[in-house]
């Protein structure tokens, strides 16, 4: 069978000279060169291997990127426990370190301003772990104030203060709000121990440990947060006004105000504000935001870590990956291309021979390629199609010979005609009508 279409290969090269075909531009070679066999398959085979290798790199990056996910809000929300666990045990410790403080204070000291000074100034361990102590009396007069400028009797009150009203009432230790100062003015987070003789609360001890200094949360969050991964973290209350923050701008405010915590705040207050100590994940858009609670102090720690920073290594890897793959692509394009044209060359002789099916001057049994399948069976086909031609035509030449010698004989003029038109006649017509035979 003969084809119409022309060679990818030869087309190009060719340009129809000395074929007898017209020459063409090189784009439309280019474009005919496409309809081709050769074309079609190796381009199906190219998006076979696309398609193919494409989605295998997908679909594996993206199993890779769900996993990676899962683990990291899986170590997220232990880091934010683990942290609060922290946090809960330096609580606890600040909170025994004042017990023993208020339980060394005996009755004379405590009446005595000035050995209560001398006993206070001799604590350079709870000093260092409080920004500010003092000690109040009933009534919330601060008798006694110790901070890094020394000692002074500033005459205050803090009667209105709910902790201290907390701590007289219930006689026992007491963690405040956020509150300022009275006396800096700095946000600070107060621990308050009662003195109790005789069933009745006589003095109240206490420690403040101001927010904008590398205090109890600060320091924690300064040494967690790391600046490379992007991570946030941050300390809030249980109604999420801030206690601790990298920012100090954000200090007593609200963590609302946080564009990395703001929908996973939301989250959190729509579950009820949990102070969970074993933490929960809380949905924010680009972030992985863990919580966890501070037990015993209402206190919540917060860790946000960017999807983005997680991601970006294998964000890489997939451009890397989709650079390998192209070039492996194109490796076996080039491969294909030519095992294709390895596959269909006997088609393409096939095509060759056919288009001389009728030229006499070549042997009706050379020139077929030699090939099995769908294509050797083809070209035997056409190969009895050419026998039975030229049998046929010998056939018709014979019988064209023999009918000649009998018009030649006869003593009568014969001629045969088609639609009108003579198409044999005998010498002796020819002279009965004074013709030429040719």
């Amino acid at each position: 069978m003969a084809s119409n279409e022309p060679d990818l290969w030869n087309l190009a090269a060719a340009g129809g000279e000395g074929d007898g075909r017209p020459r063409f531009p090189a784009w439309r070679r280019a474009l005919a060169g496409l309809r081709t066999l050769k074309a079609r398959l190796t381009l199906a085979a190219i998006g076979c291997l696309v398609v193919g290798i494409g989605s295998i790199s997908m679909l594996s990056l993206a199993q890779v990127e769900r996993g990676l996910l899962a683990q990291t809000k899986s170590r997220e929300l232990v880091e934010a426990a683990r942290t609060a666990g922290e946090l809960a045990q330096r609580v606890v410790a600040l909170q025994q370190a004042l017990r023993l403080t208020a339980e060394r204070i005996d009755p004379a000291v405590e009446r005595n301003e000035d050995a209560l000074e001398r006993q206070l100034l001799a604590q350079p361990a709870l000093l260092q772990q409080f920004s500010t102590l003092f000690l109040a009396a009933p009534d919330g007069r601060v008798r006694v104030v110790i901070d890094d400028a020394g000692s002074r009797r500033p005459g205050l009150s803090i009667a209105d203060r709910a902790y201290f009203r907390l701590t007289v009432a219930e006689r026992r230790p007491v963690i405040s709000d956020p509150v300022p100062s009275r006396i800096g003015g700095d946000p600070v987070v107060v621990f308050s121990h009662p003195i109790v003789r005789q069933g009745r609360v006589t003095a109240v001890l206490g420690g403040a440990i101001r927010l904008n200094s590398r205090g109890l949360a600060a320091s924690l969050i300064d040494h967690e947060a790391g600046v490379d991964s992007g991570e946030l973290l941050a300390l809030s209350d249980d109604s999420g006004r801030v206690i601790a923050h990298p920012s100090r701008d954000m200090l007593l405010g609200e963590l609302a105000l946080e564009p990395r915590f703001r929908e996973a705040l939301e989250d959190w207050r729509r579950q009820g504000s949990p102070v969970e100590p074993a933490g929960l994940l809380l949905h924010q858009p680009g972030e992985i935001v863990s919580a966890a609670g501070v037990a015993g102090t209402g206190w919540v720690v917060w860790r946000a870590l960017p999807e983005s920073v997680l991601l970006a290594p294998l964000h890489t890897a997939r451009v890397q990956a989709l650079q390998h793959a192209a070039v492996v692509i194109a490796v076996l394009a080039v491969l294909t291309l030519l095992l294709v044209r390895q596959l269909l060359e006997p088609l393409r002789r096939l095509e060759e021979r056919a288009r001389r099916l009728f030229d006499a001057s070549q042997g009706i049994h050379e020139g077929w390629p030699a090939d099995r399948g769908e294509i050797g069976s083809l070209a035997q086909a056409l190969r009895h199609v050419g026998a039975e031609r030229a049998q046929l035509e010998q056939f018709t030449g014979e019988l064209v010979g023999k009918l000649g010698s009998v018009m030649a004989a006869a003593p009568l003029g014969i001629a045969f005609t088609r639609d009108q038109r003579f198409e044999l006649v005998s010498r002796t017509w020819c002279a009965l009508l004074q013709r030429e035979e040719s």
